[in-house]
């Protein structure tokens, strides 16, 4: 019966007006179930209005929201700017995020309501028939899954997840690794159908197994946070991310003074007294974040800065990050 109908709702990435056309689009009713399965934040240029759409949505329907590795690695910038973790939020498309929160001198404030929204969202939701998660589960019955101890999987996991013989006792439904449509296998739905990459936002009806699809509508544009009265093409965020570069075949670590999309200023960890990189050297390496796939770049020395007894080095990237 319509009534009954629960639809899920793939990862949004900012991609605010397709998410308003498909809510529009498919039949809900004040009695209708909609689940979002996490990755309303980052990359797309209007994660705020994304979030507002599903507060107001809230006021009519059955809304279960869940949480993404992207909203986990918001609450952790949140929580410390300057730590590791904030720096995987920023190199995952957190700035695009910041800059929809931004004033023209890139400051942000974030509405208690939001990161009330925020803090408030399940890693998991079930019913009788389907298991609704972010990125997937690991190999063991559903009801032993806590957030305590699987959080990484249910936010992160992906090879594994997909390539396991393990038969749980209900369908899992997920989004986290975008595909070209909705993908149903017996054991599974994936509802990502990656938007922000230039392809759908998708809806899916548990019972009837019809999709209800929007396409993005233009090409994601790169936005960053920016501070409109200077000259920099991005703001930069202070913090220690590690960082491995390599240089004429040598492999170094590195840990970043600050940082941002576009480049990053750097001091070596293991010789920091020592010039170890010269102005205007290609280099190339791994920024390590917090899933297990590091994000690789390749740049150029533009500056080498004697500071303070040690030497750091201000590095262009060849093209803005974006794992």
């Amino acid at each position: 019966m319509l009534n009954d109908k629960i639809f899920v709702i793939g990862d949004i990435h900012g991609c605010a007006e397709e998410l308003q056309l498909l809510l529009d689009k498919i039949p809900l009713t004040s009695q209708s179930r909609i689940v979002f399965v996490g990755d309303y934040i980052d990359r797309g240029e209007n994660s705020k209005e994304v979030i507002d759409i599903i507060l107001n949505l809230q006021n009519y329907y059955k809304v279960t929201t869940l949480m993404g590795n992207h909203e986990a690695m918001f609450l952790d910038f949140l929580s410390d700017p300057g730590s590791t973790e904030a720096g995987a939020f920023i190199y995952n498309g957190g700035s695009a995020t910041l800059a929809s929160y931004a004033n023209q001198q890139g400051k942000y404030v974030i509405p208690d309501e939001h990161i009330e929204f925020l803090k408030k969202l399940q890693l998991f939701s079930q019913t009788e028939s389907f298991f609704f998660v972010h990125a997937g589960v690991p190999d063991v019955p559903l009801n032993y899954i806590t957030p305590a101890r699987h959080k990484d999987d249910l936010l992160w996991i992906r090879d594994s997840f997909f390539n396991s013989k393990f038969k749980w006792e209900k369908i899992i439904v997920h989004g986290h690794t975008p595909v070209a449509q909705v993908e149903v296998t017996p054991k599974r739905v994936n509802v990502d159908t990656g938007c922000v990459y230039e392809n759908y936002l998708s809806a899916y009806e548990l019972f009837s197994g019809e999709a209800y699809t929007v396409k993005k509508i233009r090409k994601t544009k790169q936005t960053l946070l920016r501070d409109q009265t200077s000259q920099r093409q991005a703001v930069r965020f202070e913090g220690k991310v590690p960082v491995t570069i390599i240089c004429d075949g040598y492999t170094m670590s590195f840990e970043t003074v600050n940082y941002s999309e576009i480049g990053m200023l750097v001091r070596c960890s293991t010789a920091p007294n020592v010039p170890v990189l010269k102005e205007n050297a290609l280099v190339s390496g791994e920024i390590k974040l917090i899933s297990d796939t590091p994000l690789k770049w390749d740049g150029r020395v533009v500056r080498v800065i004697p500071k303070d007894g040690e030497y750091q080095y201000a590095i262009q990237f060849a093209r803005p990050t974006r794992p």
